[in-house]
């Protein structure tokens, strides 16, 4: 026999449920002996939401964390469940709630320490009521679906101009652009040092929504303090095609502790420039800030580059995976031009005139190509006092054409830092 002040932990997960003929045996003796041990019970899918309602319902005075998934769980396809709010869970410190939501006037919201939101079908103003009930929260994640057809018209007039989350320590958004991803944004306020992530996913092109609005939704996001704003002097995007799922590829870009992760519904031309004039407008808005962009296994990466080359505050570029054409990825970043040209130019116009550093990793390379790109840009460059570069670094690459110390001389008389490391010289051709 279980000891009786051993705590209890309930789990189904799908496929897994209670059968018909078994589920009142199994409630009752539930409630006559374990529903005062009981300090978790996690309901995924299961269908066995109704057996612990009522457990809920009698109250569960030892109970920390409720976890249930399922559309079946009352209230789920229609306004907030009221049963909740009679629920007696003193100790209710974590609530995980997927196709429901607790009503904002729940007695125990103000006691939770790690909430979870998650909603196929949008998330509204309720949402933004029960978080300003929430001043003990340190982890919040909210979700939805890409559509949100019964919040489009959602009045949010009552819901308060600031909702401060002063005791958060974690934020993790995954939302579609909407209209809820806007009153959000305005209106938590977060230490400025919280982790915070956005996740969008299913981005449009075009966006359905007015672009500027859903830029500002994420400028919002970045500083999360109406009204304030801090000196931002370093960002990071990063290109992942090794994240892609279906043909898609994940686009980051971080400043500080906030990431904006933006996953494209498709992979057509003109996700492209939309994703170019998101990240051109952020660092447009943040002063251009030194930017590190990345692109890992992404076999459009000249494209890409191409498009980001009047892109402000460009420093440092790291190109990383086999399915990249690496010659190709040079050539757009020596100059606009398909290929990289073989004798001087003086055309004004260089594409990444701020960059300093270029790293490449995991490729084969000719050094000659290197070469030829750094002895084009840089006299230029340097010629008008504008910035050249200053380092190359070589990863777990091979390489063909002159030896490692040959080639770090003749970069060295070019103004250039060239560090390899990893693997061996590929053999010369």
């Amino acid at each position: 026999m279980r000891a009786r002040d051993t705590p209890l932990i309930l789990y189904t997960r799908e496929g897994r449920g209670i059968n018909e003929a078994n589920a009142s045996l199994v409630k009752q003796m539930l409630k006559e002996k374990y529903a005062s041990q009981i300090a978790a019970i996690r309901v995924v899918g299961s269908g066995d939401e109704y057996l612990f309602l009522d457990l809920l319902k009698k109250g569960m005075t030892l109970l920390e964390t409720l976890e249930v998934s399922s559309e079946l769980w009352p209230g789920g396809d229609k306004e907030p469940s009221r049963q909740s709010v009679t629920f007696e869970l003193p100790r209710l410190r974590n609530l995980v709630a997927k196709s429901w939501e607790p009503p904002a006037d729940s007695p125990w919201l103000s006691d939770l320490q790690s909430l979870g939101i998650r909603n196929r079908r949008g998330l509204g103003a309720n949402v933004l009521r029960l978080l300003n009930t929430c001043v003990n929260l340190q982890t919040l994640e909210l979700g939805s679906a890409e559509w949100e057809p019964r919040l489009a018209e959602e009045d949010y007039s009552d819901v308060p101009a600031q909702i401060a989350l002063t005791k958060l320590r974690n934020l993790t958004l995954k939302l579609a652009p909407s209209r809820f991803l806007g009153q959000i944004v305005r209106r938590l306020i977060i230490p400025p040092e919280t982790p915070g992530l956005i996740h969008i996913n299913h981005l449009r092109s075009p966006l359905s929504d007015d672009l500027n609005t859903f830029i500002e939704d994420l400028r919002q996001f970045i500083f999360l303090q109406p009204g304030s704003q801090w000196v931002v002097d370093k960002a990071i995007f990063e290109i992942n095609g090794r994240s892609a799922t279906r043909g898609r590829s994940m686009f980051t870009y971080i400043v500080g502790c906030r990431w904006i992760g933006l996953w494209p519904e498709t992979q057509d031309r003109t996700y492209q420039d939309q994703i170019v004039d998101i990240i051109t407008n952020l660092q447009r808005f943040l002063h251009n800030p030194s930017l590190k962009v990345v692109v890992i296994d992404q076999d459009r990466c000249d494209t890409f580059l191409r498009k980001l080359a009047d892109l402000g505050g460009v420093e440092r570029i790291r190109i990383k995976g086999r399915v990249i054409d690496i010659e190709r990825a040079l050539a757009s970043i020596g100059s606009r031009r398909p290929n990289l040209p073989t004798g001087a130019i003086t055309d004004a116009d260089w594409p990444f005139e701020s960059l300093k550093e270029l790293v490449v990793e995991d490729l084969t390379l000719s050094i000659d190509h290197l070469i030829t790109l750094v002895g084009i840009r840089q006299p230029y460059l340097q010629s008008v006092s504008k910035t050249w570069l200053e380092r190359i670094s070589l990863v777990n690459c091979q390489f063909t054409g002159m030896s490692v110390e040959r080639a770090v001389s003749k970069f060295a008389t070019l103004g250039v830092v060239l560090v390899c490391s990893g693997r061996e010289r590929a053999s010369r051709p």
